[in-house]
């Protein structure tokens, strides 16, 4: 007599030979985790799932990117995942990651567009480099950075990226891949909307600006009137790029030493240290406070450890 197998809420039943053909072949032929290695057989799962995340994606009209198709081992699965990535102010903790890499992107995108003009203005803004140099070296970054977003944005780097992180430390090489995919679906995002992401250069721009601008007025607090504001804010804007690119811990002291070269000549002598201290107390460590204090107050003192658990 046929089955009549009616318990389809738990699992799928018979399923379609293919189904059982390739899970063979998995089994007989790969037998790898996926994202969790970098070698020939783990590609190849990585690369299936992918496949798979993407053919989701169109069955469902599904609008974000392919790397957002959560698959769970079943119902309950994808349930309390739901409930993980929509717990704090309804945002997913994968979207949350790819939106701040968006942030980063688009801060270092205004600062390299404003290198340029900076150039052009300030003669001498490193000793020993020539600004042509410099301008040179800009515009290859911004070639640089096109490229690894048409790279990135049609696969190109995929292979490159692999091999890569097949050569560097173990418990570097996850880090590496998954730094690589929020990327991959940051640039997603960038182009699936245009007009929005136009909006969010444009703000973030304009808050990098305003937190530039706390030296200028540090400086006409100190009685400073007749510097080249021109100058000064291009070369906080050419200090703060340079910090995106400086390792973490060391940056903190890097900010203040290219600090008091940029400025010795332009303000008071003798004050140039204060207010390297000074910018960084009021950019930097006092929002970190009420940031933590905030936190602490939202969350409750034992939040990490609730997030270990």
């Amino acid at each position: 007599m046929d089955t009549i197998y009616l318990d389809n809420a738990a699992t799928s039943f018979p399923k379609p030979e293919g189904v059982s053909d390739r899970m063979k072949y998995y089994l007989d032929c790969v037998g790898a985790n996926v994202n969790r290695s970098v070698y020939t057989a783990a590609q190849e799962a990585g690369l299936t799932t992918l496949a798979l995340r993407r053919r989701l994606a169109a069955l469902f009209h599904f609008s974000e990117p392919p790397t957002h198709v959560i698959l769970t081992p079943g119902a309950t699965g994808g349930a309390v995942a739901q409930l993980m990535f929509l717990r704090h102010a309804g945002v997913p903790t994968g979207k949350a990651a790819v939106l701040v890499i968006v942030r980063t992107l688009l801060s270092i995108l205004f600062l390299v567009l404003c290198m340029p003009f900076i150039f052009m203005h300030d003669a001498g803004i490193v000793p020993g480099i020539s600004n042509d140099t410099l301008m040179a070296i800009t515009l290859t970054a911004f070639v640089v950075i096109i490229a690894i977003v048409v790279g990135a944005r049609r696969g190109y780097l995929d292979y490159l990226v692999v091999r890569i992180a097949r050569h560097t430390k173990k418990e570097r090489r996850c880090k590496i891949i998954a730094f690589y995919r929020d990327t991959k679906s940051a640039i997603a995002l960038l182009a699936a909307s245009p007009k929005a992401m136009l909006l969010v250069f444009a703000e973030s721009g304009l808050n990098l600006l305003c937190i530039y601008a706390i030296v200028p007025c540090l400086l006409l607090g100190l009685g400073v009137t007749d510097a080249d504001w021109y100058s000064v804010m291009g070369r906080m804007i050419f200090l703060n790029m340079l910090l995106y690119f400086t390792p973490t811990p060391g940056g903190s002291g890097i900010a203040e030493g290219g600090f008091v070269l940029l400025f010795s000549d332009t303000v008071p002598a003798g004050t140039v240290g204060i207010i390297a201290v000074c910018w960084r107390l009021i950019a930097e460590y006092i929002p970190f406070l009420i940031g933590l204090y905030y936190t602490l107050t939202v969350f409750g003192r034992d939040f990490l450890n609730r997030q270990l658990r």
